[in-house]
Protein backbone atom coordinates (compact mmCIF):
# COMPACT_ATOMS: atom_id res chain seq x y z
CA UNK A 1 0.00 0.00 0.00
CA UNK A 2 1.38 3.28 -0.78
CA UNK A 3 1.83 5.78 2.06
CA UNK A 4 -0.81 8.74 2.16
CA UNK A 5 0.60 11.90 1.38
CA UNK A 6 0.07 14.87 3.54
CA UNK A 7 -0.86 17.49 0.82
CA UNK A 8 -0.77 20.33 3.54
CA UNK A 9 3.00 20.41 3.02
CA UNK A 10 2.86 22.06 -0.50
CA UNK A 11 0.29 24.58 -1.80
CA UNK A 12 1.55 27.25 0.04
CA UNK A 13 -0.96 29.90 1.35
CA UNK A 14 -3.26 29.75 -1.10
CA UNK A 15 -3.12 25.71 -1.64
CA UNK A 16 -2.42 26.32 -5.31
CA UNK A 17 0.46 23.61 -6.81
CA UNK A 18 1.85 22.29 -9.81
CA UNK A 19 2.38 19.09 -11.46
CA UNK A 20 5.87 19.74 -10.93
CA UNK A 21 5.52 20.42 -6.78
CA UNK A 22 3.06 17.15 -6.47
CA UNK A 23 5.98 15.19 -8.43
CA UNK A 24 8.09 15.93 -6.23
CA UNK A 25 5.95 15.07 -3.41
CA UNK A 26 5.29 11.71 -4.78
CA UNK A 27 1.95 12.02 -6.13
CA UNK A 28 2.12 10.81 -9.87
CA UNK A 29 -0.34 11.22 -12.58
CA UNK A 30 -2.35 8.17 -11.66
CA UNK A 31 -2.61 9.44 -7.84
CA UNK A 32 -3.54 13.10 -9.40
CA UNK A 33 -6.54 11.48 -11.25
CA UNK A 34 -7.42 9.38 -7.85
CA UNK A 35 -7.13 12.79 -5.62
CA UNK A 36 -9.19 14.75 -8.27
CA UNK A 37 -11.83 11.99 -7.93
CA UNK A 38 -11.91 12.13 -4.38
CA UNK A 39 -12.13 16.29 -4.43
CA UNK A 40 -9.04 16.55 -2.82
CA UNK A 41 -7.44 18.59 -6.04
CA UNK A 42 -9.46 20.27 -8.06
CA UNK A 43 -7.37 20.81 -11.86
CA UNK A 44 -7.84 24.63 -12.76
CA UNK A 45 -5.54 25.15 -15.58
CA UNK A 46 -2.09 24.14 -17.48
CA UNK A 47 -0.18 21.96 -15.14
CA UNK A 48 -1.91 23.57 -12.01
CA UNK A 49 -4.07 22.27 -9.29
CA UNK A 50 -6.16 23.81 -6.05
CA UNK A 51 -5.72 21.54 -3.00
CA UNK A 52 -8.35 20.79 -1.23
CA UNK A 53 -11.83 22.56 -1.83
CA UNK A 54 -11.93 25.75 -3.83
CA UNK A 55 -11.99 28.70 -1.87
CA UNK A 56 -14.79 31.29 -1.95
CA UNK A 57 -15.36 35.17 -1.85
CA UNK A 58 -12.32 36.91 -1.12
CA UNK A 59 -9.33 34.33 -0.38
CA UNK A 60 -11.73 32.30 -3.96
CA UNK A 61 -10.20 35.36 -5.54
CA UNK A 62 -6.81 35.72 -4.36
CA UNK A 63 -6.34 31.61 -4.90
CA UNK A 64 -7.28 32.18 -8.56
CA UNK A 65 -5.13 34.68 -8.74
CA UNK A 66 -2.07 32.84 -7.37
CA UNK A 67 -3.52 30.28 -9.61
CA UNK A 68 -3.02 32.72 -12.92
CA UNK A 69 0.28 33.50 -12.19
CA UNK A 70 1.68 29.87 -11.63
CA UNK A 71 0.09 29.01 -15.05
CA UNK A 72 1.62 32.21 -16.73
CA UNK A 73 4.90 31.03 -15.73
CA UNK A 74 7.75 31.85 -13.17
CA UNK A 75 8.87 35.11 -13.86
CA UNK A 76 4.55 36.03 -14.12
CA UNK A 77 2.87 38.91 -11.90
CA UNK A 78 -0.59 39.95 -11.47
CA UNK A 79 -1.24 43.61 -13.14
CA UNK A 80 -3.82 46.25 -13.53
CA UNK A 81 -6.95 46.33 -11.76
CA UNK A 82 -5.71 42.73 -10.16
CA UNK A 83 -2.86 44.35 -8.66
CA UNK A 84 -4.53 47.62 -7.46
CA UNK A 85 -6.55 45.05 -5.81
CA UNK A 86 -4.06 43.10 -4.34
CA UNK A 87 -2.26 46.60 -3.21
CA UNK A 88 -5.18 47.53 -1.44
CA UNK A 89 -5.44 51.09 -3.71
CA UNK A 90 -8.82 52.66 -3.05
CA UNK A 91 -11.58 51.37 -5.61
CA UNK A 92 -10.49 48.16 -6.31
CA UNK A 93 -11.37 45.29 -4.40
CA UNK A 94 -10.44 41.42 -4.66
CA UNK A 95 -13.57 39.42 -5.81
CA UNK A 96 -14.74 42.34 -7.80
CA UNK A 97 -11.82 42.78 -11.14
CA UNK A 98 -10.65 40.64 -13.73
CA UNK A 99 -7.35 38.32 -12.97
CA UNK A 100 -4.83 39.74 -15.17
CA UNK A 101 -1.42 38.65 -15.61
CA UNK A 102 1.68 40.13 -17.34
CA UNK A 103 4.39 38.04 -18.43
CA UNK A 104 8.02 38.87 -20.52
CA UNK A 105 7.96 39.58 -24.22
CA UNK A 106 9.74 36.06 -24.58
CA UNK A 107 7.35 34.05 -22.14
CA UNK A 108 5.84 31.48 -24.08
CA UNK A 109 1.96 31.35 -21.90
CA UNK A 110 -1.21 32.45 -24.33
CA UNK A 111 -3.78 33.15 -22.37
CA UNK A 112 -6.21 35.93 -22.94
CA UNK A 113 -5.85 37.46 -19.42
CA UNK A 114 -1.92 37.21 -20.03
CA UNK A 115 0.10 40.42 -21.26
CA UNK A 116 3.42 39.83 -22.88
CA UNK A 117 5.04 43.35 -22.01
CA UNK A 118 8.28 44.50 -20.41
CA UNK A 119 8.51 45.49 -16.59
CA UNK A 120 9.79 48.78 -15.97
CA UNK A 121 10.06 47.64 -12.36
CA UNK A 122 11.12 44.36 -10.59
CA UNK A 123 7.50 42.64 -9.54
CA UNK A 124 6.53 42.28 -6.08
CA UNK A 125 4.12 39.80 -3.61
CA UNK A 126 1.57 40.88 -2.17
CA UNK A 127 0.18 37.95 0.30
CA UNK A 128 2.93 35.26 -0.92
CA UNK A 129 1.19 36.27 -5.12
CA UNK A 130 3.89 38.07 -7.33
CA UNK A 131 2.05 41.29 -8.25
CA UNK A 132 3.41 44.45 -10.18
CA UNK A 133 5.03 46.83 -8.55
CA UNK A 134 2.40 49.39 -7.17
CA UNK A 135 4.51 52.26 -9.43
CA UNK A 136 4.24 50.30 -12.44
CA UNK A 137 0.68 49.22 -11.53
CA UNK A 138 -0.66 52.84 -11.30
CA UNK A 139 1.22 53.27 -14.29
CA UNK A 140 -1.27 50.12 -16.30
CA UNK A 141 -4.40 51.65 -14.94
CA UNK A 142 -4.19 54.76 -16.70
CA UNK A 143 -4.35 52.13 -19.84
CA UNK A 144 -7.04 50.47 -18.24
CA UNK A 145 -9.44 53.11 -17.78
CA UNK A 146 -13.03 51.17 -19.07
CA UNK A 147 -16.36 52.25 -19.28
CA UNK A 148 -17.39 49.68 -16.44
CA UNK A 149 -15.03 51.85 -14.11
CA UNK A 150 -16.99 55.00 -14.81
CA UNK A 151 -20.06 53.83 -14.13
CA UNK A 152 -18.66 52.07 -10.61
CA UNK A 153 -17.64 55.52 -9.44
CA UNK A 154 -20.49 57.48 -11.19
CA UNK A 155 -17.92 59.58 -12.85
CA UNK A 156 -18.34 62.24 -15.47
CA UNK A 157 -17.90 60.59 -18.52
CA UNK A 158 -15.46 62.89 -20.01
CA UNK A 159 -13.08 62.13 -16.82
CA UNK A 160 -12.25 58.63 -16.08
CA UNK A 161 -9.00 59.35 -15.14
CA UNK A 162 -10.52 59.90 -12.20
CA UNK A 163 -10.78 56.39 -10.47
CA UNK A 164 -7.24 56.30 -11.40
CA UNK A 165 -6.20 59.23 -8.87
CA UNK A 166 -8.26 57.58 -6.38
CA UNK A 167 -5.61 54.68 -6.78
CA UNK A 168 -2.72 56.86 -6.96
CA UNK A 169 -3.70 58.89 -4.11
CA UNK A 170 -4.24 55.83 -1.59
CA UNK A 171 -0.73 54.37 -2.78
CA UNK A 172 1.22 57.68 -2.15
CA UNK A 173 -0.91 57.84 1.66
CA UNK A 174 0.30 54.43 2.73
CA UNK A 175 4.03 54.76 1.24
CA UNK A 176 3.78 52.20 -1.70
CA UNK A 177 4.66 54.96 -4.46
CA UNK A 178 6.67 58.27 -3.80
CA UNK A 179 6.06 61.47 -6.63
CA UNK A 180 9.88 61.72 -7.85
CA UNK A 181 9.64 57.42 -8.29
CA UNK A 182 6.66 58.01 -10.36
CA UNK A 183 7.99 60.96 -12.10
CA UNK A 184 10.62 58.84 -13.03
CA UNK A 185 8.62 55.93 -14.07
CA UNK A 186 6.82 58.02 -16.66
CA UNK A 187 10.24 59.38 -17.88
CA UNK A 188 11.14 55.83 -18.31
CA UNK A 189 8.27 54.77 -19.91
CA UNK A 190 8.49 56.48 -23.20
CA UNK A 191 5.83 57.00 -25.73
CA UNK A 192 5.00 53.93 -26.62
CA UNK A 193 3.77 52.98 -22.77
CA UNK A 194 -0.30 53.23 -22.96
CA UNK A 195 -0.77 54.55 -19.66
CA UNK A 196 1.86 56.88 -19.82
CA UNK A 197 -0.03 60.06 -21.20
CA UNK A 198 -2.64 59.09 -18.83
CA UNK A 199 -1.09 59.04 -15.50
CA UNK A 200 0.95 62.54 -16.41
CA UNK A 201 -2.34 64.07 -16.95
CA UNK A 202 -2.98 62.79 -13.19
CA UNK A 203 0.04 64.08 -11.79
CA UNK A 204 0.21 67.14 -13.64
CA UNK A 205 -3.23 68.41 -12.05
CA UNK A 206 -2.49 67.49 -8.31
CA UNK A 207 -0.68 70.63 -6.57
CA UNK A 208 2.47 70.67 -6.26
CA UNK A 209 3.82 69.52 -3.05
CA UNK A 210 0.17 68.66 -1.71
CA UNK A 211 -0.03 65.78 0.87
CA UNK A 212 -1.57 62.47 0.03
CA UNK A 213 -5.43 62.70 0.89
CA UNK A 214 -6.75 60.61 4.08
CA UNK A 215 -9.23 58.70 2.55
CA UNK A 216 -10.97 57.63 -0.24
CA UNK A 217 -13.91 60.34 0.68
CA UNK A 218 -11.23 63.02 0.77
CA UNK A 219 -10.29 62.47 -2.92
CA UNK A 220 -13.54 61.82 -4.00
CA UNK A 221 -14.74 64.98 -2.73
CA UNK A 222 -11.71 66.98 -4.06
CA UNK A 223 -12.70 65.26 -7.81
CA UNK A 224 -16.41 66.59 -6.94
CA UNK A 225 -15.18 69.98 -5.77
CA UNK A 226 -12.91 70.44 -9.03
CA UNK A 227 -14.99 69.17 -11.31
CA UNK A 228 -17.27 72.15 -10.12
CA UNK A 229 -15.06 74.72 -11.01
CA UNK A 230 -14.35 75.40 -7.39
CA UNK A 231 -10.80 73.72 -6.81
CA UNK A 232 -7.68 75.34 -5.66
CA UNK A 233 -7.63 74.63 -2.08
CA UNK A 234 -4.26 73.27 0.43
CA UNK A 235 -4.71 69.65 1.39
CA UNK A 236 -3.78 68.30 4.56
CA UNK A 237 -3.10 72.03 6.09
CA UNK A 238 -2.04 73.24 9.52
CA UNK A 239 -3.73 76.30 10.41
CA UNK A 240 -2.73 78.20 13.78
CA UNK A 241 -5.38 77.52 15.85
CA UNK A 242 -4.40 74.75 18.77
CA UNK A 243 -6.57 72.41 20.61
CA UNK A 244 -5.27 70.84 24.04
CA UNK A 245 -1.63 72.17 22.58
CA UNK A 246 -1.71 70.91 19.17
CA UNK A 247 -1.66 72.81 16.18
CA UNK A 248 -4.92 71.73 14.06
CA UNK A 249 -4.71 70.26 10.72
CA UNK A 250 -7.81 70.08 7.85
CA UNK A 251 -8.94 68.44 4.88
CA UNK A 252 -8.74 71.52 3.09
CA UNK A 253 -8.55 75.20 3.34
CA UNK A 254 -8.54 78.47 1.38
CA UNK A 255 -9.03 81.58 2.58
CA UNK A 256 -10.30 81.69 5.53
CA UNK A 257 -13.08 78.47 4.35
CA UNK A 258 -12.83 75.13 5.65
CA UNK A 259 -13.98 71.79 5.05
CA UNK A 260 -13.77 68.31 5.82
CA UNK A 261 -14.93 65.03 4.85
CA UNK A 262 -16.51 62.78 7.63
CA UNK A 263 -17.13 59.04 7.08
CA UNK A 264 -16.73 58.06 10.45
CA UNK A 265 -18.51 55.99 12.86
CA UNK A 266 -20.88 58.96 14.88
CA UNK A 267 -20.34 56.84 17.80
CA UNK A 268 -16.40 56.62 17.79
CA UNK A 269 -14.55 58.39 19.92
CA UNK A 270 -12.14 60.36 17.31
CA UNK A 271 -15.53 61.49 16.45
CA UNK A 272 -15.98 63.50 19.26
CA UNK A 273 -12.18 64.94 18.85
CA UNK A 274 -13.45 65.77 15.57
CA UNK A 275 -16.07 67.79 16.71
CA UNK A 276 -14.44 69.21 19.65
CA UNK A 277 -12.01 70.59 16.09
CA UNK A 278 -14.47 71.71 14.35
CA UNK A 279 -15.55 74.15 17.47
CA UNK A 280 -11.81 75.30 18.06
CA UNK A 281 -11.62 76.24 14.12
CA UNK A 282 -15.45 77.47 14.34
CA UNK A 283 -14.20 79.97 16.83
CA UNK A 284 -11.05 81.40 15.64
CA UNK A 285 -13.51 82.86 13.28
CA UNK A 286 -12.90 79.88 10.56
CA UNK A 287 -16.15 78.74 8.05
CA UNK A 288 -16.34 75.51 8.43
CA UNK A 289 -18.14 73.21 5.97
CA UNK A 290 -18.44 69.51 6.94
CA UNK A 291 -19.48 66.73 4.05
CA UNK A 292 -20.38 62.99 4.87
CA UNK A 293 -20.24 59.99 2.65
CA UNK A 294 -23.75 60.66 0.98
CA UNK A 295 -23.05 64.54 0.75
CA UNK A 296 -19.78 63.48 -1.42
CA UNK A 297 -21.22 60.26 -3.38
CA UNK A 298 -25.23 61.08 -4.12
CA UNK A 299 -25.48 64.46 -3.45
CA UNK A 300 -22.40 65.95 -4.74
CA UNK A 301 -24.67 68.70 -6.65
CA UNK A 302 -25.80 70.21 -3.30
CA UNK A 303 -22.46 70.20 -1.56
CA UNK A 304 -20.88 72.11 -4.24
CA UNK A 305 -23.73 74.93 -4.01
CA UNK A 306 -23.62 75.05 -0.58
CA UNK A 307 -19.61 75.53 -0.96
CA UNK A 308 -19.95 77.95 -3.78
CA UNK A 309 -22.17 79.99 -1.45
CA UNK A 310 -19.52 79.76 1.26
CA UNK A 311 -16.97 81.18 -0.96
CA UNK A 312 -19.51 83.71 -1.99
CA UNK A 313 -19.99 82.94 -5.65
Amino acid sequence: MRPIIDLSDIGGQWRVATVRELDHAGVDARRRRALVDRGQLTAYGRGVYLLGTPLTGADGWWQRAAAAVRIAGPDAALSGRAAAAAWGLDGFEPDREPITVDVPPAAGCRRPWVRRVRMLEAADRVRGVPVTAASQTLLDLGGFVAPELVRRFGLDPLCPLDAVELALEAALRTGLVEMDELDGLTTRAGGARRGRASLMAILARRPQGAAPTESYLETRGIQRLRDAGLGDWDRQAWLDVELNGHRVRVDLHRDGHVIEFDGRDPHARHHTRDRRRWNALTAAGYQVRVFTWADVEHEHTAMTDVVRRMLGR
